[in-house]
């Protein structure tokens, strides 16, 4: 099991999204492991040692989405 730090306070915008979800409050230097899963729980993105870099969700299909970053989850609409 990676070792992770706790994830800091992170705000998720924009939300609803179209193109690329950003994060505000991430430190760079920090590395997570991030998904994206729809709310039903099937998987449609992930990424190790993700650095706070936009994540693109234009492939997505519209609809609400679950990111999980490290063990916190943060819901958000795709347009």
């Amino acid at each position: 099991m990676a070792d992770h730090k706790a994830v800091p306070d992170l705000f998720v915008y924009p939300n609803p999204v179209v193109d690329y979800l950003n994060m505000a409050g991430w430190d760079a230097e920090e590395k997570a492991d991030i998904a994206i899963y729809s709310i039903t729980g099937q998987p449609f993105h992930a990424q190790k040692e993700w650095r706070g870099a936009p994540i693109p969700v234009s492939s997505l299909p519209q609809g609400l989405y679950i990111l999980k970053v490290n063990d916190r989850s943060f819901k958000f609409r795709k347009l």
